[in-house]
Parts: C-alpha cells; structure tokens; sequence
C-alpha cells in the first residue's frame, strides 16, 4: 500500500521557459526550462504566479505532506534561474492555503488566495517586500476553490469552484461593482458542471 502511495504521490516543480507563451503552441518549439524548485520528501511547489512589478518574483504554494496542508511562499530568482531568496508568507491563519494570485488595481499591488478551509476568501494588499495585509473579506460561507478575481464590463469578477458541490467539476461566479463589495453569487451558479474544463486550476 505504501508502495502504491508513493507510485500515485503527486510531484510538481515551478520552471521557467524564456519564451512568449504563444511559442509553446509551436510543436517544434522545444525550449528549455530553468527549473525554480523540486519537489521533496516532504513536499512540492505549485500554483506559480507572477507579480506585476517584478519579473524575478513568482508566488506559490507549498504543499507539505506531513500535515496535508499548503501555505503560501514568495521566490526571488535571479536570471539564469537560480533561486536567491524563498519566503514564506504569513497568510490564512495557519489553515489551508493555496493557489495565490497577484494583481495591479489602481495603482495597488493586491492579492487573493485560496483559503476554502476557512470559508472566506480575503483580499489582501501587497507591500513592498512583499509581505500581505488582509483588506477586505470579498466571499463569506462560501468555500471558494481556486478563486481567480478579474474586471470585466465595468465589473469585478471572482471564478471558483465551490466545494460544497464538488472540488474539481464546477464553475460558480461571483460579482461586485466595487471590490469592497457587495458580493453577488451568480444566479446560475454553478454557471458550469464539467470535470474536463470547470475548475479554474
């Protein structure tokens, strides 16, 4: 059994290919990756994203299988690939978090993250070193997965899955026409059922 655990055992790394994205659709395009992390005994790196003011910083979770919980880390690397500086960001309260995302809204560097053991999803600002301070609880008793916040006619958007209904088949939507809130739910919600192509990881 602990055989087949370890065979089945997820394993990811966070690499960076020196390319426009649009040049990996290319099938001869065979580029070559400057790999961030590697996975560990204890654990992997995944869910990487970009900062908008840097293009040396890349934001991710940690999972770590000796608690079976995730928390947020922020690397630096210098050009080439190598990792200069790894940190871990203080966000969640000690529970589950993942999947972080970094925005530019007026002139603010701000920040979400999953945060679906806790029911919430907070919006977060972002400093200068990097370090985030809640702002304002955006989702309340909603176990949002994945929640990806965007602008779109006039609006903010949150796309998540609700895991209430299911952690990889379903698409809710949530809008606001300040970030502060008021938060709506979707009337359709979930806007979609589909285990291929409905969680926004």
């Amino acid at each position: 059994m602990l055989r087949r655990a370890r065979l089945f055992a997820e394993h990811w790394q966070i690499g960076i290919i020196d390319a426009p994205a649009g040049r990996l659709l290319d099938p001869a395009f065979s580029p070559g990756i400057d790999w961030l992390t590697k996975a560990d005994r204890h654990g992997y790196c995944a869910d990487p994203v970009g900062v908008p003011s840097s293009d040396r910083i890349v934001l991710c979770e940690y999972y770590d299988r000796r608690t079976g919980s995730g928390h947020l880390e922020r690397l630096e690397f210098a050009p080439g690939g190598a990792l200069v500086a790894r940190t871990r960001l203080p966000v969640g309260g000690g529970s589950h978090v993942s999947f972080p995302q970094a925005l530019a809204i007026d002139g603010r560097q701000l920040g979400i993250a999953e945060t679906s053991a806790t029911r919430t999803t907070t919006l977060h600002a972002i400093a200068a070193d990097g370090s985030w301070t809640p702002l304002h609880t955006l989702l309340i008793d909603f176990a949002a997965v994945d929640p990806t916040l965007f602008a779109w006619q006039g609006r903010f958007w949150i796309a998540c899955t609700d895991a209430d209904v299911g952690e990889h088949d379903n698409l809710c939507l949530w809008y606001a026409d300040r970030l502060e809130g008021p938060w709506t739910a979707h009337a359709n919600n979930p806007v979609k059922v589909d285990v291929r192509g409905a969680r926004m990881a």
